[in-house]
């Protein structure tokens, strides 16, 4: 690159105005310590890295240490598999070269560029993926780590062998791929590619595993069958077979899924439970027979007919065990002292729609893993808590999630029963259920504290979505708890929650003092009056409720007397509600940002003192109302809003009863400016 070229490059980054951009980029610039010419290209754009300072000589070496020593993506074609890329997009268009020919010509620009690992990408072609393996295969090979990645296109052998050639590949990674004719081409390789740390094989469609032999270095593996087997040749299997030949034995039953990214080993944000495809179940051999030996920590076998689980078959090196989505029922162990992989952190046996209360009796003869963090046992068809009892109490994510528990209490051998007790070191746990809940206690107008069920001492997230027939009263909420979702239980009246004897608060809300974020949507709430909540929250959800008034009378929520209580709420969600007026007189919270009153029956909204002069309210959301007018209430008098956006998108706009000149004039009353006058009243309205 000349220096006329360079210089002209350089302006356009546009660093600053009162230097010579080139003379102190190519004088200073190259020699400043590797870190801040790091904090100054993040100031840049990929583009401008990699196609203008890439190529200046002085500058190269700091370049490719700072991005091109750790990885390389080659992408003939983008896949819709987000695990093969970053979360962060500018470093995705750094190190993504996408295209045959911007690939060639940065491998043929870039001779000194070798990271240490190098990603080959494709979706859909293999022709692209194919070529460049053959034209760039000395250079290929050299990288310590190679992996490679194939969606949607069925391989034959030749292809699977011509990438297994690479002695450098340590992953290999196909999703919706066809593998079913390279069965003896994988036996035949798998065993003497000694750096291949990973195998995942996605849909993959290979049923007998037999003769596969895995790599001794082997350390995560993960198999999964499409869930509609269109087979014409496939025979219908009614035996029951041992590990490895397993099969439903229910005859067109079909089998329940999940995306492969509700794998993730937390227990939030469940999507509802898919639906089951008819299906004919195919005879799966030699899945986990293959394991022995090895030293697999990762394990992930899903959608699968498998029904029968010999856990010694295990190998003792496993961490994660993911066996979600399945027909497992039966659970076997050999040896006088039956356990789990003594190392394993990790177990999910969700969405195993075989899976019932026989199940849990047969895992309670089986000895939990002492190190046990994770167990998910979410979408499942077991009713009692009984047999879970001995669970670790290294336990610290538990998953019961839409199963179909019908009782919090469990039956002891002298008779009685009692609130289940959960493992003392439980930080998370997800109790969402269907809405056939069927807990019916006893009515007590004050519920004493015995009767109360209670949680662990260091819980911080608890999900009790969907307990439809279970009352508030009944529970006593730990200290520890920063996030507590109650969604669609049919509370009424959050006070029942408090128990006092006297003066003394035995049971209270201010006694959370953790909880940051609180989920009461879509219950049946009318009024928040005596209700004060903990001074920690920062997020309250109460959409989808009964409330029709938004009032500081017996409010604490709202009331002047109670700010300290409410100081850190930053969130407050009125959406769905039959909110139709808001009183003068109401307080906001000091540090409100936000404030949800879409889908309410509001239709005048008056900026009072409350909301024109609020020193942190920034955005209002009134989508999905039929508002007609809105104005300041104090008119005339000086404001300093902090409103960046008021948001009347989807309203009912043949109901506003204003021209965009009084409408717009309200804003500017406050104080604020107008980004854009032209755009429609039901639109995103955004203020400096």
């Amino acid at each position: 690159m000349s220096d006329g070229d360079f210089n002209n490059e350089i302006t356009k980054m546009d660093i600053s105005r009162n230097i010579n951009h080139g003379d102190f980029l190519r004088t200073w610039f190259v020699g400043l310590p590797l870190e801040i010419i790091d904090n100054v290209c993040q100031y840049l754009s990929p583009e401008t890295i990699r196609c203008t300072l890439l190529q200046v000589p002085k500058l190269r070496n700091s370049i490719i240490q700072l991005y091109y020593t750790k990885e390389l993506r080659l992408v003939l074609y983008p896949t819709e598999e987000p695990d093969f890329y970053s979360q962060n997009a500018r470093q995705n268009a750094l190190l993504d070269i996408v295209s045959y020919a911007e690939i060639e010509a940065f491998l043929v620009a870039n001779p000194d560029i070798n990271p240490q690992l190098i990603k080959v990408i494709t979706s859909g072609d293999f022709t692209g993926m194919k070529s460049l393996l053959g034209a760039f295969y000395s250079r290929l090979v050299k990288a310590p780590r190679l992996e490679m990645f194939v969606e949607k296109y069925p391989l034959g052998p030749e292809d699977v062998r011509e990438m297994f050639s690479f002695p450098n590949l340590s992953k290999f990674h196909t999703s919706g791929v066809t593998l079913d004719t390279c069965v003896d081409a994988l036996s035949s390789l798998l065993g003497k590619v000694q750096n291949l740390k990973e195998l995942t094989l996605l849909e993959h469609e290979i049923y007998d595993w037999t003769p596969v032999e895995l790599p001794d270095g082997l350390t995560h593996l993960e198999l999964s069958w499409p869930w509609s087997f269109t087979d014409p040749t496939a025979r219908r299997v009614d035996d029951e077979s041992d590990l490895g030949e397993d099969t439903d034995g229910s005859g067109s039953d079909g089998s329940e899924g999940v995306e492969r990214s509700e794998r993730s080993e937390g227990v939030d944000n469940l999507d509802p439970i898919p639906p089951f495809e008819e299906h004919v179940p195919i005879k799966i051999q030699g899945v986990l027979e293959m394991l022995t030996p090895s030293r697999v920590k990762t394990l992930r076998i899903t959608k699968t007919n498998l029904h029968t689980l010999n856990v010694s078959q295990l190998p003792p090196t496993l961490e994660t065990i993911d066996l979600s989505c399945n027909y497992f029922r039966n659970f076997e162990s050999e040896g006088n002292s039956p356990c789990w992989p003594h190392l394993a952190k990790t177990i999910l046996l969700g969405y195993n729609k075989n899976f019932d209360d026989s199940s849990l009796k047969q895992l309670s003869a089986i000895a939990w893993p002492a190190g046990l963090e994770t167990l998910a046992l979410n979408n499942n068809h077991f009713t009692s808590l009984e047999h879970l009892s001995h669970l670790p109490p290294s336990l610290k994510h538990l998953d019961l999630s839409r199963s179909h528990i019908q009782s919090f209490k469990v039956e002891h051998t002298h008779g009685h029963s009692s609130f289940f007790k959960f493992p003392v070191g439980l930080e998370t746990l997800d109790l969402e259920v269907w809405p056939d809940f069927a807990e019916h206690p006893a009515t007590y107008d004050v519920v004493p504290l015995e009767r109360r069920m209670s949680f662990p001492p260091n819980l911080k997230h608890l999900i009790l979505t969907s307990h439809s027939a279970t009352r508030l009263a009944y529970f006593v909420f730990p200290p520890s708890l920063e996030t507590l979702s109650l969604a669609s239980t049919e509370i009424h009246d959050l006070t029942t929650y408090e128990l006092a004897l006297g003066s003394d608060k035995i049971v209270s809300w201010t006694q959370l003092c953790n909880l940051r974020v609180l989920d009461l949507s879509h219950n049946q709430i009318k009024s928040l009056e005596n209700w004060c909540p903990p001074k920690s929250l920062r997020q309250l959800d109460l959409r989808g409720n009964r409330i029709k008034c938004l009032t500081a009378s017996n409010t604490p929520l709202f009331s002047e007397l109670f700010l300290d209580c409410t100081n850190d709420i930053e969130t407050l969600d009125f959406g769905i509600n039959d909110i139709s007026s808001i009183d003068d007189n109401l307080v906001l919270p000091r540090n409100l940002v936000t404030l949800g009153l879409g889908s309410t029956k509001l239709k005048d909204f008056v900026f009072t003192d409350a909301f024109a002069g609020h020193n942190t309210l920034s955005t209002l959301d009134l989508t999905y109302t039929s508002l007609e007018t809105i104005s300041v209430a104090s008119v005339g008098k000086m404001h300093a809003s902090h409103l960046k956006v008021f948001d009347l998108s989807s309203y009912d706009y043949d109901r506003f009863q204003m021209t965009k000149q009084e409408f717009y004039g309200v804003f500017e009353a406050m104080g604020l400016v107008v980004v854009d006058k032209e755009q429609d009243f039901h639109s995103k309205h955004v203020f400096r």
